[in-house]
């Protein structure tokens, strides 16, 4: 059997922007590198500072940052001249790759996948898709704008509404297009069924999306510490952004505290640089700066 030659695509380095995608996507490329039946694997990850908008640099041994960025939110592209791409286009030439394995399309480009089905017709392309901002203008968040309540599909209507200075013709050429470059992509991987059936509904094929959960590498497992007999549990860590989405704000609420009957308060530690800013209005909580698995667990 043909062994595979796979790039990962991302749309950052986990290296300066530790989100729960470029970790994905790096973990992918560490599991690629020791399959029997990948021949060589490469880690290419956007990045918006290099040496100028299209260029790309060596990080690490099979690793490489390129400079790209969107123009254009609302299609999702960055609508460069062609030349601007003539780097990373060098670079997928010499290394020949017979699968282009892309997590995410945000800050790379819908117009940048039209451009690689066009120069090689015989790579195959695999897209992992980590939430919604094909189908939702809102960050991709399916939350309305005026009142943040939860959208359960998405409309010409609807989307218009949320967002009136785009008409809704303007919402049906922006679905068309991301329809047409969709159909330029092979498979969809979700990491998972939820997801899935979001781009099903949609209008996406089932039959070129699977379900499969993102990667997780641990090096060994972690035993809990044994508590005192009177002792509670009040550190909690938090990986990841925080930001208005993921129920932080709720979760940290130094009010819960309050219906435990010794009344403790509740610390909160999270390894991110990336959450220091959005933790300052929180009491009780430390930043660490960045921390990786290895240095977590």
């Amino acid at each position: 059997m043909r062994k595979q030659r796979i790039l990962v695509l991302s749309h950052n380095h986990p290296r300066y922007f530790p989100g729960g995608g470029e970790i994905a996507a790096y973990n992918l490329f560490k599991g690629y590198r020791g399959a029997e039946s990948v021949q060589a694997t490469w880690f290419l990850a956007r990045h918006d500072r290099v040496n100028g908008r299209g260029s790309v640099q060596s990080l690490e041994p099979d690793e490489y940052i390129w400079e790209q960025e969107l123009d254009d939110w609302l299609m999702l592209r960055s609508d460069l001249p062609k030349h601007i791409y003539t780097p990373v286009l060098d670079l997928i030439t010499a290394l020949e790759p017979t699968i282009l394995h892309a997590h995410h399309y945000a800050h790379i480009g819908f117009d940048f996948f039209c451009l690689i089905r066009q120069m090689f017709p015989k790579l195959k392309i695999i897209m992992t898709l980590h939430e919604y901002m094909a189908i939702c203008h809102h960050n991709g968040q399916m939350i309305y704008t005026h009142d943040e309540g939860l959208c359960s599909s998405s409309s010409l209507s609807r989307c218009a509404s949320c967002f009136p200075k785009f008409s809704k013709e303007e919402f049906w050429l922006r679905k068309d297009y991301i329809t047409q470059v969709f159909d330029k992509i092979d498979t969809f991987v979700s990491p998972s069924e939820f997801l899935r059936q979001r781009y099903i509904s949609w209008g996406m094929d089932p039959g070129k999306i699977v379900t499969i959960e993102n990667v997780h590498l641990f090096d060994r497992a972690v035993t809990a510490r044994q508590l005192a007999p009177s002792e509670r549990r009040r550190i909690f860590g938090y990986f990841g952004q925080i930001n208005p989405y993921k129920g932080f704000e709720v979760s940290s609420d130094e009010r819960g505290s309050a219906r435990h009957t010794d009344r403790a308060p509740t610390k909160w530690i999270s390894p991110s640089a990336l959450a220091k800013k959005g933790s300052e209005q929180f009491l009780g909580t430390e930043c660490f700066g960045f921390l990786y698995q290895d240095k977590v667990f």
